[in-house]
């Protein structure tokens, strides 16, 4: 058996982690519609196990599964689109409210600057013209991530349902690869990750729809007009961790900003949303995930980042449960638990 030094070691480390982050990179119109229909599959396998258990063939228990999920999603998708088709028709009295704004501005610019009120609408036309020929460039493109969104959404399903159809497959294929080398640690091992996966996706959906129902209480409180689709909004960013929370908030706020003539309704959406996020991230979310996934914030902050650099948005959210499964497997190997130590967010 040929030993190798530690450089080289290190070296074929490096050099693997380069190779498997240029792949993701290189594959992900593959990958991301891959992954993301693995997890729905994880989600979506005890209801099938339960039919299975009650006389259902595999085929129609999944079936009936995924129908049920996806007529809940039209009825959601339908209630959603009816009240942003609403809220659209209402941006003509918010765009004269922005002009007037825009207006009074411009006059204070040129009272406390000194800055002409015409010469201000020719750097400000300027200013469009680039940004115009600057999108006009980038409408291809932006079609074309269209058309590959709309592709990679309609191939999801086939996946859930092959993925789930054939899961007992991947068991065996397992207990074979590692048939001379303890197959059922590795199955174990294998199942661990998976349960816990499984564990952390089925909480993060219960604290989504947690969060999404306070933040419809406070909108509806505050008397905001739609208040189910920012509560929505809301929910679903919640799920970036860091990134969502302030990205919906900053425009839940701003709506409310628009839409009243008080600097107390913006000012009180701020402390509720505040407020929901100490409640969800303090008492929701330890309760109902609990140590699910036990990385500490410095890896959840460096995978936030790695995954948007290499999938965007869907990295953002998927690759902290991924990463999570990751240290379950490296905890599980006496070479490798130093380094799922690492990830770990309790320290002695």
């Amino acid at each position: 058996m040929i030993t190798l030094p530690p450089y080289a070691r290190w070296t074929i480390i490096l050099l693997g982690i380069v190779l498997v982050g240029h792949l993701m990179v290189v594959a992900k119109f593959i990958l991301i519609p891959l992954c993301w229909s693995l997890f729905i599959a994880l989600l979506l396998t005890p209801p099938v196990q339960w039919l299975e258990g009650h006389h259902f063939s595999r085929g129609w228990a999944i079936a009936l599964v995924m129908l049920v999920v996806t007529a809940a999603m039209v009825l959601v998708f339908y209630i959603i689109s009816s009240q942003i088709v609403e809220l659209v028709s209402e941006l003509p009295s918010i765009t004269q409210r922005l002009e007037a704004w825009y207006h009074e501005l411009r006059s204070a610019v040129e009272t406390h600057l000194g800055v002409p009120y015409d010469q201000q609408r020719a750097e400000l036309f300027k200013t469009l013209g680039s940004y115009l020929e600057r999108g006009i460039n980038t409408l291809g493109s932006t079609l074309t991530y269209t058309a590959k969104t709309v592709t990679m959404l309609g191939i999801m399903p086939v996946y859930i349902f092959l993925l789930m159809y054939y899961r007992q497959s991947f068991a065996v294929f397992i207990q074979q690869l590692y048939q001379h080398r303890q197959p059922d640690r590795a199955r174990e091992v294998l199942a661990k990750a998976g349960t816990v996966v499984q564990s952390y996706l089925r909480g993060m959906l219960l604290v989504t729809l947690l969060v999404v129902l306070m933040a419809f209480v406070v909108f509806l409180v505050l008397g905001v007009k739609y208040a189910l689709v920012f509560a929505l909004f809301v929910g679903i960013f919640n799920l970036i961790p860091y990134v969502g929370v302030f990205t919906s908030s900053v425009v839940s706020i701003l709506y409310v900003f628009l839409t009243t003539d008080s600097l107390w309704y913006p000012f009180l959406t701020l402390v509720l949303l505040w407020g929901i996020q100490i409640v969800e991230n303090n008492i929701i979310t330890p309760y109902i995930v609990g140590r699910k996934i036990q990385l500490n914030p410095l890896v959840v902050i460096i995978t936030i980042f790695a995954g948007a650099a290499i999938w965007g948005v869907s990295g953002m959210v998927l690759f902290i449960p991924m990463v999570g499964a990751l240290k379950v497997l490296l905890d599980e190997t006496e070479e490798t638990r130093a380094y799922g130590y690492l990830l770990d967010a309790k320290k002695d």
